[in-house]
C-alpha cells in the first residue's frame, strides 16, 4: 500500500531522484543550483519526514500490538 501512495502521489526518493536530475545538470541543462534549491532540497526534507513517520507509526503499532512492557 506505501509503494501505491508513493507511485500515485508521484512522491520522488533522493537516491533515484538525482541520477536524473544530475544528467540535467552535466548535459548543461540545469545549473547545479537548481538541482540543489529546486529538487535536492526538497527531496531530502520529503524523505526525511516521510522516514522519521513511517519508522514512528511501525513503532507505535508494534507497541501497540505487545502491549505495556511487563505485560505477557
Amino acid at each position: 500500500m506505501l509503494t501505491y501512495l508513493v507511485g500515485v502521489a508521484e512522491f520522488s526518493h533522493i537516491i533515484a531522484g538525482s541520477v536524473e536530475t544530475l544528467f540535467l545538470v552535466a548535459t548543461g541543462e540545469r545549473t547545479f543550483l537548481q538541482y540543489l534549491v529546486h529538487y535536492m532540497l526538497p527531496t531530502l526534507a520529503g524523505n526525511i519526514t516521510g522516514g522519521i513517520s513511517l519508522v514512528a507509526a511501525l513503532a507505535h503499532a508494534q507497541f501497540v500490538v505487545s502491549g505495556q512492557p511487563g505485560q505477557v
